[in-house]
């Protein structure tokens, strides 16, 4: 067995599952197109990195530390000191916040060891890629990201004669800076409507378009979609040479370009402004999604100098 099958059967819990409908009279082809990507490639058998650097783990690893700093709540003998001495529960209760600490200890090293090797995966992929081509990452190699497997999803796609696009996803702030330059996904079109990039654009939320996302397991319309990912991606910042995570802040615009060229179609720079994030309410770690997505679709202009300035100033998301 490869090892990366290895690494993929032991992390891939991990993973968001793939949501399809229980009953098959309810899937529409996007589903289909999901449910052959799973047969053909489990992604149990797939090491998917960036999953694995994903907000769950970053979530847990929350928990696990706040849990930490607040395991006072668990000690009885601050607060019914009376009660302590008369029953003697001092050593009871020593034992037992001993106990609960050193399971924490030892979830926050596993949750660790998660990242580490979701590191050094991510390392071997960018090596790979300058060697390989995404069939053999995926067949050969069982790892890959989001771009490998939009690729692989848009041969399912067009051998299946399904209109599609394969995209490219970026997030800005408000300030205009990149925070995330490199989630792939398709859009597909259920009428068999075949459309050009920019058609695409322009008909993005049309009730027959659909999202496509292999990586995360999901399929369904681009409002739904966007909305899931408002409140999945996160925002990577560094304190003091740590790194932080955040939810995304409101004012974060969601751009959409051009991934493949498909066969026949010239390929354009141009991108898309198709929605923003926006939030009533300020969101606490490990709380339920409160970013909502409103969705726009206008063209997005910027000059090579503001963009070569944003560049410098990259800061990134997981995918």
């Amino acid at each position: 067995m490869h090892p990366n099958i290895k690494l993929a059967r032991k992390f891939s819990k991990y993973y968001p599952p793939i949501e399809l409908p229980a009953d098959k009279n309810d899937w529409h082809i996007g589903h289909q197109c999901l449910a052959m990507l799973e047969d053909l490639y489990p992604r149990r058998d797939l090491l998917i990195t960036t999953l694995l650097d994903s907000y769950e783990i970053d979530r847990r690893l929350e928990n696990i530390r706040q849990l930490r700093n607040n395991y006072f709540a668990l000690d009885l003998v601050n607060e019914f000191k009376n009660i302590s001495k008369l029953y003697m529960l001092d050593a009871y209760v020593s034992f037992y916040k001993h106990r609960f600490m050193r399971n924490l200890e030892r979830l926050s090293g596993k949750m660790n060891r998660v990242h580490k090797a979701a590191d050094k995966a991510d390392n071997t992929i960018k090596k790979a890629r300058h060697r390989l081509d995404f069939i053999d990452m995926i067949e050969n190699e069982h790892v890959c990201n989001c771009g490998e497997m939009a690729h692989m999803t848009s041969l399912v796609l067009k051998a299946n004669n399904i209109p599609f696009q394969s995209v490219c996803l970026s997030l800005r702030n408000k300030q205009g800076r990149i925070l995330h330059d490199n989630h792939c996904f398709c859009l597909i079109r259920t009428d068999n409507e075949q459309l050009t990039f920019k058609q695409m654009m322009a008909e993005l939320y049309h009730p027959n378009t659909l999202v496509v996302d292999w990586w995360l397991g999901r399929c369904g319309h681009p409002k739904e979609m966007f909305n899931m990912f408002a409140n999945f991606f996160v925002e990577e910042v560094y304190h003091k040479n740590k790194r932080c995570v955040s939810y995304l802040n409101p004012g974060t615009q969601f751009l959409l370009a051009q991934h493949m060229v498909r066969e026949g179609e010239e390929e354009t720079n141009d991108r898309y402004v198709i929605g923003y994030t926006s939030s009533k309410t300020p969101r606490i770690f490990g709380c339920e999604n409160q970013n909502i997505f409103s969705p726009v679709c206008v063209p997005y202009t910027e000059t090579s100098k503001r963009f070569s300035s944003d560049v410098v100033q990259n800061q990134h998301i997981r995918d």
